[in-house]
């Protein structure tokens, strides 16, 4: 066999061999994606129906990720007695939760409301925040796009992908009155409570904070950087001051808030507002975002507790 011969001959083993090989790939990314897709439906629709938390779906997924991290080569089969036994386990925790029946007493409602602009600041609180309270009650918030990826539940993923996403963002008042309504206030089955969030268009976020503060129990309130030029945080706390007591409210503040123009838009609009509800408090409860002073979303916490308290004891209001 001369050298040019010799040369064809291997470049057609070569060319065969990457063939197989991008065969093998292909048919392997087919059955991957095919599987994720399966994987990513019933999870959706288990946790659409209250059949787990995400508290749950992220110890879930750890122990699976550790379970696949720990196969030894040498033993393939290792790999599925590592799964095996994280579905062991995962069943375990779910026939205790069905034994040991959570509460059913409701959560406290809360509604943030927040300034979108700032940033990564509201996305670190927000996240740290909604992980102590959602032992306590369900969050309900505006939704924007700094934290659309921290809010988004698996069953909102799912409809994104199917193209759906767009019945999350509302247009008009009704389309608010349904998505308040289609709500979640209900414990998991590990206890705890859900975010839920609207995605509001310009002409109708004002009806939805008034819609949100009708169906909450109480309210935190960031004000950092707050200033009398932030229309849209002024008309949240009239809003607010027209809806309930000053005692269920907690305002986030540091330096750069303009803490008594705050106060003087608070006794204005309650001042102007005629609701019955006779004498009461206007002090406002403010917690300043110092990091000498410990940790922002502890103090916030405690600071609720009071209104949380009270709230409790209310019955809220139905949407009209």
């Amino acid at each position: 066999m001369d050298g040019a011969a010799f040369n064809a001959f291997v470049w057609e083993r070569v060319v065969s061999v990457l063939r197989v090989i991008a065969a093998l790939s292909a048919v392997g990314l087919v059955i991957a994606l095919a599987l994720g897709t399966l994987l990513l439906i019933v999870v959706a629709r288990s946790y659409g129906r209250k059949r787990m938390s995400a508290q749950w779906l992220a110890i879930v997924s750890s122990w699976l990720v550790l379970a696949v991290a720990s196969t030894n080569p040498e033993w393939p089969l290792s790999l599925v007695t590592n799964v095996t036994l994280v579905a062991v386990f995962a069943m375990a925790v779910s026939a205790g939760w069905r034994r040991s029946r959570q509460a059913e007493q409701p959560g406290i409602r809360m509604l943030l409301l927040r300034s979108f602009s700032l940033g990564r600041r509201s996305d670190w609180f927000f996240q740290e925040f909604e992980t102590l309270w959602r032992g306590i009650g369900s969050v309900q918030l505006i939704g924007g796009v700094d934290l659309a990826l921290t809010t988004l539940e698996p069953h909102e993923l799912l409809d994104f992908l199917r193209g759906r996403a767009g019945r999350y963002f509302v247009h008009r008042q009704a389309d608010v009155d349904a998505r308040i309504g289609a709500f979640d206030y209900h414990r998991d089955p590990d206890g705890c409570f859900r975010v839920n969030d609207i995605y509001c268009m310009e002409a109708v976020w004002q009806y939805a904070v008034n819609r949100l503060l009708n169906r909450s129990d109480c309210v935190v309130m960031d004000l950092r950087g707050f200033n009398r030029h932030r229309a849209g945080c002024v008309f949240e706390i009239q809003c607010l001051a027209q809806s309930m007591p000053a005692s269920r409210a907690v305002f986030l503040i540091d330096k750069g808030t303009d803490r008594a123009f705050a106060e003087e838009t608070w006794e204005r609009a309650t001042a102007a507002a005629a609701v019955g509800r006779g004498p009461e408090s206007t002090k406002l409860l403010f917690v300043s975002d110092d990091p000498g002073a410990g940790n922002v979303c502890e103090r916030v916490i405690t600071a609720l507790s009071g209104a949380a308290a009270s709230a409790s004891s209310l019955a809220l209001a139905p949407l009209r």
